[in-house]
């Protein structure tokens, strides 16, 4: 059989339980196996292999109605477009929470582990919140009769064709847990360059951390950690990277990056007084004079950032390019 029944049986196979795959696509297969094998004289076993196909259905369709009568909070007539749902709330609205609780304890001048304390508790109340809100509605819509076709545009079941298949098993290029790593690393980077212009006070002692050259600079790199969390947002809900979100990716490593080397590279980016918190003396002198070496780290660093997301693209690329081969 085609690689256009494999492409259709992985699809819906992403759909269903485990435990339920391998008998669901034998089935499948052997459903669409008579199907062409039983076509009529003259017809094409592609077109005849396309039609059944379209017999079937959507995959998310044909899955809802395998996953069965099973008792469950959420039916198969709504489950997708929950899910749909969810995983876009789930993006946005705890690191904007986030981001606002941020930006009020720096007004307030609050100090940094405060804030950056109140900022994930406040990401993960809103995140429970979402979850709750969101399932709670749609258990009361499914319950109350409402018409799954008012939300079918949320899942795009309507006027589908074999061509729009992915070419294989979609796995994800970024986990759900790297990808919130990542974000909660950026939340917490904007919280402290936020509180940046804040001394460090010690041993009875103000030691101020950046030139007042750096904490001009530090909101360029505040602004480009912002475009890398709404750049890991999207990426967070589609499980890979795009151009547009690696391109976002690369202006954000630039952002934040250009200014801090730069002012590595000048000696204007720590006060001589952050130098003085260094002990022993011996390690400052070291610091003060070989202060380079963390300069080339932090750029090889931000470099390989930039060039993941295509590397993990073409990867991808060359996948499906192997597959479409290996089926020619």
């Amino acid at each position: 059989m085609s690689t256009l029944t494999d492409r259709y049986i992985d699809a819906v196979a992403a759909h269903l339980p485990e435990g339920q795959r391998a008998d669901i696509a034998r089935e499948l297969r052997s459903q669409i196996l008579e199907a062409v094998e039983g076509r009529a004289p003259g017809v094409d076993p592609e077109a005849a292999e396309r039609e059944a196909i379209m017999g079937l259905g959507h995959p998310a369709t044909l899955a809802a109605g395998y996953r069965g009568t099973q008792r469950y909070l959420i039916g198969p007539a709504f489950y997708d477009a929950w899910l749909a749902v969810l995983k876009i709330l789930l993006a946005i609205l705890p690191v904007t929470v986030a981001l606002v609780i941020l930006v009020l304890g720096v007004v307030e001048g609050r100090n940094a582990a405060g804030m950056v304390s109140d900022a994930l508790w406040g990401a993960v109340g809103a995140a429970l919140q979402v979850a709750g809100w969101v399932t709670l509605g749609f258990v009361i819509a499914e319950r109350t009769g409402a018409d799954p076709d008012q939300v079918s545009h949320l899942v795009p079941t309507r006027d589908w064709t074999p061509e729009q298949l992915p070419d294989g098993p979609q796995a994800r290029q970024v986990g759900w847990g790297d990808a919130a790593w990542m974000m909660v690393f950026t939340v917490v980077g904007i919280a402290l360059l936020s509180a940046a212009d804040r001394p460090l006070r010690f041993e009875g002692r103000t030691y101020p951390l950046l030139t007042d050259t750096a904490l001009q600079w530090r909101w360029v790199a505040v602004a480009g950690l912002v475009l890398g969390v709404v750049a890991l947002a999207v990426v967070m809900v589609r499980g890979r990277w795009s151009m547009t979100t690696a391109l976002m990716n690369m202006a954000s490593n630039i952002l934040v990056g250009l200014p801090i080397l730069v002012l590595l590279a000048t000696g204007t980016l720590f006060t001589p007084e952050a130098f003085e918190l260094v002990r022993p003396e011996q390690a400052r002198d070291w610091l003060t004079f070989n202060g380079w070496i963390f300069g080339v780290i932090f750029a090889l660093v931000l470099l390989w950032d930039v060039i993941d997301p295509f590397r993990l693209m073409r990867k991808a690329r060359r996948s499906g390019d192997q597959g479409a081969a290996s089926a020619g």
